[in-house]
């Protein structure tokens, strides 16, 4: 596992920077492909644009031509006499023959499918062409129209039942010009077949492709018909209609208002590339699409490409960094080889002295099982070294020193090493002393203790024939003392005792050494205790029998405002203010006639001390006493704060109007304030350990609200606003309102909790008095905007009853102006009225009630002029919306009014924009918009006459925001304020 984690931490750098590398290529190629995509779909767009516009101009062109023949029919005032006198005169054969061979011209020139000349009854009189028995209603009524305008008109797309083809006339009438008053004598037909002229202009594409296609279509009714002929669908012309309701048809979107490049699903069901557009003073829409799929292929191909290159890149940069990586890697691997080999001498160096060494040498793991021994080892202890291997350090020692082992090893680590002597076992059971070396080791990550032990059997062994030699000396130098008194006279004698002196000297030298050694050992303590005196935060002293200072601590300097040696040796009077002195002599005497350990509190210097103090004994008896003093100052300041809070809380507690209470676990009172005989009617001593918190419960909430509030107590969770019914000592039901926390003792257990209840009786019922007077209230003001509302379509009926007896248009436009703002703000309480809230309503409904009621007034054809909203959902204030309303009522009246004054004139379909939206500072903007005429040249609002434009000036400023207005493509009004 180790090595698979050092082999990831060896390739994680050259990883990270493949990876950052390759995302980085990709990133760039899914950049560029994004771009190219964006690009090419906008080229697309633009091709259908040109197709689309292409088609539209030769259509146009080959419609004037056709009109430029009826105009030229029109302007002959010889075909005018001609047929005049055709009619005239029906059986002259010359007149017909020249007549027919004019029109015959015309079809083969222009290659009309028919040349029909009718009379002024709609009845045909000649014809050119394949032969027409009658003419259908629709073409009858259009020939009438063209007789009584003597205007050139063209037919509409209509599918022949007769001859079984779409058919396109032209018609024109023929007018006899004379000196007394020009006359229309008649009505020519020019009959055009599409499918040979028309349908191949529309068809034909400027490049190859397999899908696209242009059409034209038109409304009939809720359906749309398509008026020429399908790519991929045959026999379609001026037959097959789809419903409006097929909203993903490309043509359906034209007729809804989209114009434009759009996404949309043709007739056969394929996702195709659009582009809309409504022919200028025709109701016929030209579509020109093409499929997704082919429009989209080069581009994804391209993608396809850019996608090959960036896994090229990315193997290419893989292969660059894996040969600099590898090249690294065998660097690695060489140094590593060469430390691999040096290991491996120090292993056999190591192996050598382990092997041959005289001391036993044993390796532990972290649990102190044995897992290497040397061949001193397997010998000394008597096992195989299998069975060594299998053993820890606890089976090697002796019965009685095992306790020690886990803190031996302890200090080992705490101390990177130890030496230390013990008793170990050999397989047989006998023991033998050691000395052991151990200090703590780390291999690959795993701590070791390397042991190296010593076999001092023979040392002790040594030690203790020393011993009973010196105890044998020391008889034999007894012995030698009691010779020495009786041959004194003998020189022989005396050279004995003088060898003998001698060795004695030899012992006292070695019991001096122990003396020293001893001396050493007691200064060495000497020095301890003398460091932890001069460091000791506590204050520790020591003192004689006669209760003087023996040792201080070096703090008590601090204390006294003097050194050591000044205090040292000295009485407490000395030291110390006489009462306190003699307070702390009659302690000591007492511990040093008794024994005992006393602790007192003491004050002095302002500040308040705790002395333990303790004898010491000698032979059994106390002879001297030493003790700790701690400074209790800050403990001491902190519980006369506490103490004084306490005496605060039961202060507040006492007369607090509140009930302030404490319980236990069971939920039985140990605590309870006066105020609980404020609102239960109980005396605190009729509550504390006598009553439950749920014993005041009423009935019928009692078990539940018991539940809930232990549950609450399991979980030792503080609460809040707890709303409970409690009976008090009369029987009566009072409404309480619940808050308490978790109390917990010194050493955190949970014993109860603590809390503070409040009588919202009152309260809750003046909350029921405010929500009936609210709600009176609200059935007023509604009735208010129900009579106001009334009023005020009273008021515009009187406009309009007025409005039916004045002559001037000025006058009356103005009245129609004044009603509709009345309208506008009537519309606004009927709102209110039907709403939940009396002081704002949804300005979306009311903007599109108000538009509709415009549109209604003014009497606008839905198909010519039109009308979009996009308002944000959101209620709006009753001052806010009036304003709003009356702005939304005077711009969308002007757009009604004069932004289309004909249809032809704009050339395209009218349409008025009224949005709401909020700007990224939390204000709103108000727009209204139109695609009409626009303002008049040099048109300054400043400046204006106009009482409507007067009127939303006004109406800004009321509101405090600010006016902006575009010229562009028609007139655009855009209100910024600010409303809540």
């Amino acid at each position: 596992m180790n090595k698979f984690i050092d082999k990831i931490k060896s390739v994680w750098q050259p990883l990270l920077i493949f990876f950052l590398l390759s995302l980085s290529i990709v990133a760039a190629g899914w950049l560029y492909s994004f771009y190219h995509l964006r690009d090419h779909h906008k080229e697309i767009a633009r091709n259908l644009e040109s197709v689309a516009s292409l088609k539209e101009n030769q259509i146009d062109s080959w419609l004037s031509e056709r009109m430029s023949d009826a105009q030229n029919i029109i302007d002959n005032p010889y075909i005018g006499e001609r047929v005049g006198q055709l009619l005239r005169e029906p059986y002259s054969e010359n007149i017909g023959l020249d007549r027919l061979k004019w029109m015959r011209s015309l079809q083969n020139l222009k290659q009309y499918q028919n040349v029909l000349l009718l009379d002024i009854k709609g009845r045909i009189r000649m014809q050119t062409g394949k032969t027409v028995h009658k003419i259908g209603p629709e073409t009858g009524t259009l020939a009438s129209n063209v007789a009584a305008t003597r205007q050139a008109s063209f037919s509409d797309f209509y599918y022949c039942t007769e001859c079984q083809t779409v058919h396109l006339d032209v018609l024109t009438p023929v007018i006899h010009y004379n000196r007394q008053r020009d006359s229309v004598v008649g009505v020519i037909i020019l009959r055009i077949e599409p499918e040979n002229l028309l349908y191949p202009l529309i068809q034909q594409w400027p490049v190859s492709s397999q899908s696209a296609e242009t059409y034209l279509v038109r409304r009939e009714g809720q359906e749309v018909i398509y008026l020429t002929e399908l790519r991929f669908l045959k026999g379609s012309a001026a037959k097959l209609k789809y419903p409006l309701s097929r909203s993903e048809l490309p043509e359906v979107m034209a007729i809804d208002g989209s114009i434009g490049n759009v996404t949309a699903v043709d007739y056969r069901g394929k996702k195709v590339y659009a582009y809309l557009h409504n022919m200028p003073a025709n109701p016929w829409y030209i579509i020109a699409k093409t499929d997704r799929r082919e429009a989209e292929a080069i581009a994804y191909t391209h993608v396809w490409f850019i996608g090959f290159i960036v896994i090229a890149l990315i193997m290419a940069a893989g292969g660059i960094i894996g040969s600099l990586w590898n090249r690294r890697q065998k660097s690695y691997f060489s140094n590593q080889l060469e430390q691999e080999r040096e290991r491996q001498a120090l292993s056999k160096h190591y192996e050598y002295l382990t092997k041959y060494a005289n001391d036993i040498i044993l390796l532990l793991d972290e649990d102190l099982n044995i897992r290497e021994a040397n061949d001193r080892a397997v010998a000394a202890y008597g096992y195989t070294r299998d069975k060594i291997l299998t053993l820890d350090i606890h089976h090697l020692r002796k019965l009685d020193s095992r306790p020690s082992v886990d803190d031996q090893y302890r200090k080992v680590s705490d101390e990177n090493g130890l030496i230390f002597e013990t008793i170990h076992k050999r397989s047989d059971g006998s023991t033998f002393p050691v000395e052991v070396s151990a200090r703590r080791m780390e291999v690959e990550g795993r701590k070791y203790y390397q042991n190296i032990i010593r076999d001092i059997s023979e040392r002790k062994r040594d030690q203790e024939i020393l011993q009973t030699q010196k105890e044998e000396l020391e008889g034999a130098n007894q012995e030698l003392l009691v010779i020495n008194q009786k041959l004194l006279s003998s020189e022989q004698e005396l050279r004995q005792a003088d060898e003998e002196l001698r060795n004695q000297l030899a012992a006292v030298q070695e019991s001096r050494d122990a003396l020293e050694r001893s001396q050493a050992s007691l200064k060495q303590m000497e020095e301890m205790f003398d460091q932890f005196l001069r460091y000791s935060p506590v204050y520790v002293f020591f003192k004689d029998e006669n209760i003087r200072p023996l040792k201080l601590s070096k703090n008590y300097e601090q204390m006294l405002g003097r050194p050591l040696e000044e205090l040292l040796g000295r009485n407490m009077d000395e030291l110390f203010p006489s009462d306190l002195a003699k307070s702390m002599v009659e302690d000591d005497k007492n511990i040093l006639r008794e024994g005992k350990v006393i602790e007192v509190d003491e004050e002095f210097g302002g500040r308040h001390y705790r002395t333990i103090k303790f004898p010491i004994l000698q032979e059994g008896r106390p002879k001297m006493l030493a003790g700790f003093t701690l400074d209790i100052t800050e403990r001491k300041q902190s519980e006369e704060a506490l103490k004084k809070s306490e005496e605060r809380f039961k202060q507040v507690a006492e007369t607090a109007e509140e009930w302030i209470w404490e319980v236990d676990i069971k939920g039985l009172y140990t605590y309870s304030s006066p105020g609980v005989e404020k609102i239960l009617g109980y005396s605190p001593q009729e509550i504390i350990g006598h009553k439950h918190f749920f014993d005041f419960f009423a009935p019928e909430i009692k078990e539940e609200y018991k539940k809930n509030a232990f549950e609450v107590f399991a979980k030792k969770e503080s609460f809040k606003g707890f709303i409970n019914i409690n009976i008090n000592k009369k029987g009566e039901k009072a409404l309480l309102e619940t808050s308490g926390l978790p109390v917990f003792n010194n050493d955190g257990i949970h014993i109860g909790y603590r809390g503070a209840d409040i009588n919202i009786t009152e309260r809750e019922k003046a909350k029921e008095q405010i929500k009936a007077s609210l709600k009176e209230k609200e059935v007023l003001l509604r009735e208010i905007h129900h009579r106001v509302k009334n009023n005020l379509q009273v008021i515009s009926s009187l406009l309009n009853l007025q409005s039916g007896y004045i002559t001037d248009q000025r006058s009356l436009e103005l009245f129609k102006e004044c009603q509709t703002r009345v309208r506008s703000m009537s519309l606004i309480h009927e709102r209110l009225y039907q709403s939940e809230s009396l002081s704002r309503l949804s300005f979306s409904g009311y903007a599109r009630a108000l538009i509709e009621d415009l549109f209604h007034s003014y009497g606008v054809d839905r198909e010519m002029v039109s009308y979009s909203m996009d308002i944000i959902d959101q209620p709006m204030k009753i001052d806010t919306a009036i304003p709003c309303g009356l702005i939304v009522n005077e711009l969308v009246s002007n757009s009604l009014k004069y932004a289309f004054p004909g249809y032809h004139q704009i050339g395209r379909q009218g349409l008025i924009k009224i949005s709401l939206g909020r700007e990224g500072d939390g204000s709103l903007a108000l727009s209204v918009s139109d695609n009409g005429i626009g303002l008049p040249q040099g048109f300054n609002i400043d400046k204006v006459e106009s009482l409507g434009l007067q009127l939303v000036t006004t109406l800004v400023e009321q509101l405090d925001g600010r006016l902006e207005l575009k010229n562009k493509d028609g007139a655009f009004f855009r209100i910024i304020f600010r409303a809540q």
